[in-house]
Parts: structure tokens; sequence; C-alpha cells
């Protein structure tokens, strides 16, 4: 299979079985090319504070990368359980609205709530568990060969 094949290949990875269990995500793996991509569509410049101001760092938003990302390798999610999702994010109006149950008891799978997720969950819960597997191609071939043996 052609690397490009590869690419497009959605495995279901593990988030964390030991704190949520059955909680599992379709990832794909994404090229650095469009990882480098994201990152330019991320950078932002500060608003100038006063005259005549000499160095300008460049900065990148964070939260929106962390959005781009998860919108391009996050594909589903099954096990999602209303306990994990207050383990991982505080729970306010925009969380119920975004997060909704579906039949099993677990929460629905959308883009919006996938993107949500990932900018406000410590990395540890989510974003950088999916973030270290489609970043890394070795990694991501590893849980391909993995989700492979498993089906």
């Amino acid at each position: 299979m052609s690397l490009q094949a590869q690419e497009l290949e959605k495995v279901l990875l593990n988030i964390d079985p030991a704190r949520f269990p059955g909680f599992r995500c379709w990832i794909s793996y994404i090229p650095e090319t469009e990882i480098q991509e994201i990152g330019q569509k991320c950078l932002e410049m500060p608003k100038a504070r006063g005259r005549g101001r000499r160095g300008v760092n460049i900065q990148v938003n964070r939260a929106k990368q962390k959005g781009l990302l998860a919108e391009r390798a996050v594909h589903g999610w099954e096990g999602l359980k209303p306990e994990f999702l207050q383990a991982m994010i505080p729970i306010n109006d925009e969380v119920i609205r975004l997060f909704t149950e579906n039949g099993d008891g677990s929460m629905e799978y959308t883009t919006a709530a996938a993107e949500y997720l990932a900018i406000n969950a410590s990395d540890d819960d989510f974003f950088g568990v999916i973030d270290d597997v489609v970043s890394e191609w070795s990694e991501y071939r590893r849980v391909l060969e993995k989700f492979r043996e498993g089906n």
C-alpha cells in the first residue's frame, strides 16, 4: 500500500484506556507538509502597543492550530461518556449545545465538538494523544499495524 493510501486510511485509537475506558477516536495521518500549512494559517501578529515598536513577535494561535488539526485528523469517536467529558473540560452552555448524547449514552461525534475538545481539554486528555500519532509517521504506522491486527 502506498504512503498516500495509508495517509487516507483511518485507524481507531484508544485515547486513555486507564482513565477513559472504551473512548476511542477514528484518526488519520497528516503529512508534514500539511501540518506546516496549518501552522502557517495560525500565525498572528500581536496588536501594536504604543508607537515606535521595534521588534514584532509573530505568534502561533495554538487554539486555532489545535482546532484545524483536529478538524483534519479526527473523523469520529465512540465511547465518549458524559462523565469522561466532565473530567476533560468544564461544562458550560456551549458544551451543552455542542455535545449531545446518542442512543447508547455516549456523546455524539461532530466536527465542532472535536474541535472544541481539542482546544479546551488538556493535551494529556485528548489532543496531545492524537497529535503524537497523526503527526509522526512512525507512530502512526505502529498504531495502523496494531489496528489491522485487531480487525
